[in-house]
């Protein structure tokens, strides 16, 4: 559910729903992706196993630790632990971005 909940945020044109996970998009089942690109599907789609606002949640926990991640890049850390972070891949596009400036 999570990885769905970002695919779908992918997609969202509002900066505070929108999270830039590409690779959560491609990890879904291939029939949602162009579903997903609908506005009014993917709305329907994340408020029907979205029952208590989780969408949310998971948009904001996931802007929030990417921020952290940044701003941990950008001081140098030689090491970053996320617990419960799962198979979490953002990580892997924030460090490309970094590496890449």
């Amino acid at each position: 559910m999570t990885c769905f909940l970002r695919a779908a945020s992918n997609f969202e044109k509002l900066p505070q729903y929108r999270s830039n996970d590409n690779i959560a998009s491609m990890l879904i089942p291939k029939i949602f992706k162009p579903l997903l690109k609908i506005e009014f599907i993917r709305k329907l789609l994340t408020r029907k196993i979205d029952p208590k606002r989780i969408h949310e949640y998971v948009i904001a926990r996931t802007k929030y630790i990417d921020e952290v991640f940044a701003k941990a890049i950008a001081k140098a850390f030689d090491q970053i632990l996320i617990f419960g972070d799962g198979f979490d891949t953002r990580e892997f596009d924030l460090i490309k971005v970094e590496l890449e400036l």
